[in-house]
């Protein structure tokens, strides 16, 4: 009986970093596909998760610091013949950044660029396209669902809310994340489960709260991570 030897597996961690509807991507300075245009990532080290190694490369390759517990699971990519260097195992996470995030080229990256997530372009290295496409249905599953919540919020909001609350979303402990408007007429968000973090201030354009999803998503966000107790 013929033995063959075990294939070595090399494993690596890539981020979809997304900034409203950009992507930040590099520009890559060493072969293989050098110069053409990549997601952030590199090898999982000894010791790391992949989380771990996704946060760790992204900064070093862009200055761009994400906390692990923001990084939401995009998928792993592990086709054979997927990277010219042998059999690489790559898993994939999403992470949302404010909309004033600034990227810099660092290690192993020529140069850094934000990119429209719906068309980054057709010559991506590797298959960082089918990342991209999967990573963007994700987004646009939330983004349904979301609208879906607003509506039910215009047509069914609960009583009783505080009068300047125009939506709320239930943190994993079980609190609730408020939208209300400032004095200033802006909306903000406020946490009831974790003081350090209950307000955060929109900077973006605003016309009508209902209207524009940004503050919704940020709240929503915010819900969706927050471990702390509820304030008794």
């Amino acid at each position: 009986m013929t033995e063959t030897a075990p294939e070595t597996i090399f494993y690596t961690a890539d981020v979809v970093c997304v900034r409203g509807d950009d992507v930040l991507l590099i520009e890559r300075g060493w072969p293989p596909h050098q110069g053409k245009l990549a997601l952030p990532g590199g090898h999982v080290d000894e010791g790391e998760t992949s989380r771990e190694a996704a946060v760790r490369e992204l900064l070093e390759e862009t200055g761009v610091k994400v906390p692990v517990d923001d990084l939401v699971l995009v998928g792993v990519y592990d086709a054979p013949g997927r990277d010219p260097r042998g059999r690489y195992v790559s898993v994939a996470y999403l992470a949302r950044v404010p909309a004033d995030t600034i990227a810099r080229a660092g290690t192993d990256a020529t140069a850094v660029r934000w990119a429209p997530l719906n068309d980054p372009g057709d010559d991506l290295a590797f298959d960082h396209g089918l990342i991209l496409r999967d990573a963007g249905r994700q987004l646009g599953d939330r983004d349904r669902v979301l609208e879906q919540l607003l509506a039910e919020v215009r047509e069914l909001r609960p009583e009783p809310w505080p009068e300047d609350v125009f939506a709320r979303y239930t943190t994993l402990a079980g609190a609730h994340v408020d939208l209300f408007r400032a004095a200033d007429g802006w909306p903000q968000w406020r946490c009831a489960a974790c003081p350090a973090t209950s307000v955060g201030a929109y900077t973006g354009p605003f016309n009508d709260p209902f209207g524009d999803t940004e503050i919704h998503r940020q709240a929503q966000d915010h819900a969706a991570r927050c471990r702390a107790l509820p304030k008794p």
